[in-house]
């Protein structure tokens, strides 16, 4: 792994490689970037302002579900930033799924939206054509539908929670209408 020594056949292969993988680690280096850019604190902080300012309970209602969605897409984007990870640090002749699917010769933002969907994939029952191909790619997959079982259950109890709130609420301005009307 590495540099060729002068003398082999195949000349620049060695330097070839490396400068590949050396591509690889600058694009997903790239692509860790665009974390920062979403700017999570900010985000939820520009959330919390504007849940104060708004008087509609179904508004704050909305706010927290998008909070969720929004937690669980940056969770998936880690997720999917570490499969690509895996399958670009793989040695030149290991099976990853990027080779298997054949898209090691497509724009690593379209390598990317695929790692995304099959991340998405996980977190819910959708079906996804992309399977991990290596052993480490088998484990990470294994962790992560531990962990996607874990954080979509709870996902699902917020939700419930946010609805029954919600019922509560309109049970309550029904009752108040009612005894007005009396």
């Amino acid at each position: 792994k590495g540099f060729v020594i002068a003398g082999s056949e195949s000349g620049n292969s060695g330097f070839l490689k490396a400068g590949g993988r050396s591509l690889r680690l600058v694009r997903l280096l790239r692509l860790l970037r665009l974390v920062r850019l979403l700017r999570v604190r900010k985000s939820m902080e520009f959330i919390q302002v504007l849940r104060n300012r708004l008087r509609s309970i179904y508004t704050v209602f909305a706010l927290q579900l998008l909070k969720h969605l929004f937690g669980i897409l940056l969770i998936n984007h880690y997720i999917a930033c570490c499969f690509c990870a895996i399958s670009s640090f793989a040695d030149e002749d290991a099976a990853t799924w990027v080779r298997a699917y054949g898209l090691d010769e497509i724009d690593f933002a379209d390598v990317y939206i695929n790692a995304l969907h099959w991340s998405l994939t996980q977190f819910s029952p959708a079906t996804n054509n992309i399977a991990p191909q290596s052993s480490v790619e088998r484990v990470f997959a294994i962790l992560v539908v531990l962990f996607a079982l874990i954080a979509f259950s709870s996902f699902i109890s917020s939700v419930t929670n946010t609805v029954n709130q919600a019922r509560l609420l309109l049970k309550d301005t029904m009752v108040e209408e009612a005894n007005i009307r009396q």
